[in-house]
């Protein structure tokens, strides 16, 4: 692929691998000053080490979209939208993740292996979200938290707080 040749990246695998992959293009240099960054499932079972690099560590200005867990009505996921930020000073800086980041990620990894090999109720997967979503904050994972609205016809909305210019709106489903 040229450079800068990637607008957009749809990230839906492992958590605990999404940040791997990122930085691997990044230093590729495919993406482009504009790219857009989606994540899905950053929250349950979670993706900290990504949602690190995305919120707090890398050049990266990031938003999450705060959803219900497919057929699951209490348990709480987050996609996360980041949008690369070519001018920003952290844009040389090689990827460090804390610790204590690391910690969640193996915690992370426990429960979607566990889930793998036996059921995991709902509600234990709701504690394991409410769980990350209060370390993430307690690392210094904060992103602006958008929460989808109905319109008058029952249509879902999602609107994205400002980025550069303009108002950015994903209709849902």
């Amino acid at each position: 692929l040229p450079d800068k040749s990637i607008d957009i990246l749809f990230f839906d695998q492992q958590g605990t691998k999404m940040h791997l992959d990122l930085e691997r293009i990044r230093s590729f240099n495919l993406l482009s000053d504009q790219a857009c960054v989606v994540g899905d499932n950053v929250l349950r079972p979670g993706a900290p080490q990504f949602m690190y690099w995305t919120c707090a560590g890398g050049p990266w200005d990031t938003q999450i979209v705060s959803l219900k867990e497919y057929k699951q009505e209490i348990v709480e996921d987050w996609m996360s939208i980041s949008f690369f930020q070519p001018d920003s000073p952290k844009v040389g800086l090689p990827m460090v993740i804390p610790e204590e980041v690391e910690q969640l990620a193996h915690d992370t990894d426990g429960i979607r292996w566990q889930s793998v090999e036996q059921k995991v109720s709902e509600e234990q997967w709701d504690s394991h979200s409410q769980r990350m979503r209060k370390e993430f904050w307690d690392v210094g994972i904060r992103p602006d938290e958008v929460i989808p609205t109905q319109d008058a016809q029952g249509r879902s909305r999602v609107a994205l707080r400002q980025r550069r210019s303009g108002r950015v709106e994903f209709p849902q489903g």
